[in-house]
């Protein structure tokens, strides 16, 4: 007769000591590389942040963009280094840059949106708040999304051409600080 019959339980290890249930706090921990747009480097909370995750027990990297093609560069080299999650901090550009350098690899992307418009992060439903979205990087599982190419570049929110993708490349910078998203409508 076999102990369950004889009602006994038969368990081979004791759940009140055999350590933390699986969950958040217990989840394996990260390497994450969070590359971050040159023109907001200065932003307040961020170092903070940095500090918080990885008192948690995740390596952090930051590398900060300084001229076009520099997230994508960034990314591929801490891809590398065995990042197992990229984080593009800033707007629209930075995703897409860091896309590009991320291509063929299936390490996650995580995003915390502090560009101009972040038309991508706002579409998902990214709060613009760091500290919640870098909360969905850590506690989340990565989700597989489809991405498109066009003339050898990756996107993933749109692609755009003639006076769309003109006023977006020709607005000043110091114009979208000021005036945010209205800074491509007076551009264009």
């Amino acid at each position: 007769m076999n102990d369950r019959r004889r009602g006994q339980r038969t368990r081979t290890t004791d759940r009140r000591t055999s350590g933390p249930r699986p969950g958040p706090q217990a989840r394996k921990r990260r390497h994450i590389a969070i590359v971050l747009h040159g023109a907001r480097a200065e932003l307040p909370g961020l170092r903070h942040l940095v500090e918080w995750v990885r008192g948690k027990g995740h390596t952090v990297r930051v590398r900060v963009t300084w001229e076009p093609g520099d997230g994508a560069a960034f990314a591929r080299e801490e891809i590398q280094f065995g990042a197992d999650t990229i984080v593009a901090c800033g707007g629209d550009g930075t995703v897409n840059e860091v896309l590009n350098g991320m291509e063929g690899t299936r390490v996650a992307l995580g995003i915390l949106p502090v560009g101009t418009a972040n038309d991508f992060a706002r579409q998902v439903g990214i709060s613009h708040d760091l500290n919640a979205a870098m909360d969905v990087v850590l506690r989340r599982r990565p989700v597989v999304i489809d991405t498109a190419a066009m003339n050898g570049r990756r996107f993933l929110n749109v692609s755009s051409g003639g006076i769309g993708a003109e006023a977006t490349a020709e607005t000043p910078a110091d114009a979208k600080a000021s005036l945010g998203p209205v800074a491509y409508f007076i551009s264009g």
